[in-house]
Order: structure tokens, then sequence, then C-alpha cells
């Protein structure tokens, strides 16, 4: 088990064990034998993971309940889906960090937050159903278990917590060659966009190498969603928001947590609430009783 020692934990999510080879060489990683579900690699001295899933939605999804039930992230922690992806014009070889994912299937749209400087494009990731793809768009790239990965992933994660970073590997007609030499090339263009992968993910998200101003940001971003989603719960207006935002701002300079504070009318189904007065009646009852 990785002691995290409280600093930031990476958990990267790939479809396949050629999308990860070169960072679990990197890194140093071993196989942990208490997941027996999916292949996890870690290492006892470095603060990061890697999860192989297998190729699909479902794979993805049941992969990130078992590893975040086991291991329960943090609000500093990070989880990041790499992999390949298809383009219609992109060179081979190109890398994204992916600012918004649509899932073609439902037309669904999924917005991680940008909170972190790199040195890669950004695109538009649609996550589609199957390999062979027809009618690419010039400007999207495609894969098959981001919009899947985001809405598991935000169970355990914020939107600030989440990255994409995609590869491009083909233009969506990987069934017109032989398997053996696009598997061959394949794992070739993982490797090399590994070195660039591992250099980004060492300089930028390693907790010994970020700075305090990162943290920072990492923390008010979480505080905003943890906002958001109690005024949702509660179904606040504009006023009643700021309210909240005064609550939480107190408790957390108070010490007090949130989520054991809460917990109380999360179980008894208090909240979320039915309406608007129902939410204006339970904030009051919160502003009374802890402010």
């Amino acid at each position: 088990m990785i002691e995290t020692r409280g600093t930031t934990v990476i958990t990267i999510y790939c479809a396949l064990y050629a999308e990860a080879q070169y960072l679990i060489q990197y890194f140093e990683l071993k196989k942990d034998s208490k997941v027996t579900h999916f292949q996890m690699f870690s290492n006892e001295k470095k603060d990061i993971r890697v999860v192989i899933t297998g190729v699909g939605k479902i794979n993805m999804v049941v992969a990130i309940a078992e590893l975040s039930t086991l291991y329960p992230p943090k609000g500093e922690d990070v989880i990041v889906n790499y992999g390949s992806c298809a383009a219609k014009n992109c060179a081979v070889g190109s890398i994204f960090m992916c600012n918004k994912i649509v899932e073609e299937l439902t037309a669904r749209t999924f917005y991680p937050d940008m909170l972190y400087q790199h040195p890669f494009a950004e695109a538009c990731l649609h996550t589609v159903e199957k390999e062979k793809l027809e009618n690419l768009a010039d400007d999207c790239i495609y894969d098959m278990e981001a919009a899947a990965f985001y809405q598991g992933a935000a169970f355990y994660y914020g939107p600030h917590q989440m990255l994409f970073l995609k590869v491009v590997t083909d233009h969506g007609d990987i069934h017109a060659e032989d398997p053996k030499e696009f598997q061959k090339r394949f794992c070739n263009i993982m490797n090399q966009a590994g070195e660039e992968i591992t250099a980004y993910l060492d300089e930028k998200l390693q907790t010994n190498t970020q700075g305090e101003e990162w943290k920072l940001a990492m923390q008010e971003t979480a505080f905003e969603d943890r906002v958001r989603q109690l005024a949702e719960d509660l179904h606040c207006s504009k006023t009643m928001e700021a309210t909240v935002r005064q609550l939480m701002r107190y408790w957390k300079l108070a010490g007090i947590d949130v989520n054991t504070l809460l917990a109380p009318f999360y179980d008894s189904e208090k909240l979320p609430c039915k309406d608007k007065r129902e939410g204006s009646r339970i904030l009051n009852e919160l502003r009374t009783k802890w402010l």
C-alpha cells in the first residue's frame, strides 16, 4: 500500500498495458497483488499508481470505484485518464490535454477544470462506442472511455482533480492496417509520448515539486465545488448560495469537518431537499446551530 504522507497521490488509468508500459518502467512501479480484478502498479517510495482497466466504459467505471474505495482519495489527489485516441487531421504522436468531453451516445458534455499550466495543445474529446470511425470532425479527437471515466471519477474526485491526456495513434482506420504492424507502431508511439508525459508529471504534479500557489488553487477549487454541491442540494437562490459560502468558510476556519456536520442531514434524507422552501428551512437550521 502506498504511504501518502499527506502528499498528492497521482492515479493514472489506462485501458491498455501498451499505453501504460513506459510510465510503469519510468516510475519503477511493481504490480500490486492486493488488486485482483484489474492490474495496478505502484511504488511505495513514489506517490503514483497506474491502473490497467481493459477497453470499454464499464471496465473503466468499475476500476475507478474499486480502487477509490480501496484507496480513498484526498482533496489534493489527482486522477488521470491517459491513453490513445483517433483524430482526422492531427499528426500521429500528438499529445492533447482535453478541456471538454462529449459523450456521443447521450450528447452529454463534461468540463474538467483546467488549473494547471501544461505544454500540450488542448482539444475537445468525443467518447464513441466503436473503434472504426467515420465522418470525423476536423477539430476533435476520439476515444472510447473518457466520458465514462469522468462520470465514474466524479463520485470520488472534483473536476479540478481530473486530467485527460490523449495521444493520437491513428485516424480512425485501424482495421485497415495489419494488426501486428499496428500493434508495433502503437507501442512505439505511446513510448515516445511517454517521455513527454513523465516529464510533465515529474515537473508539475509530484508534491515535492509543486508550488504553494498550485496547492492553494487546488484547495480553493475543492472548496468552491463543495459550496456548489451544497447550494444545489438546498435549491439555493443566489442570496442563499452566498450564505452557504459564508457558513462553509466559517466552518473551514473553525476546523469543523463539513462532511461530519452534514452527514445526519444526508442520512435522514433531508438532503438533497425537495424544493427551495425546504432548503431555506434547513439552511436557517444550519446557520442557527453552527454560526
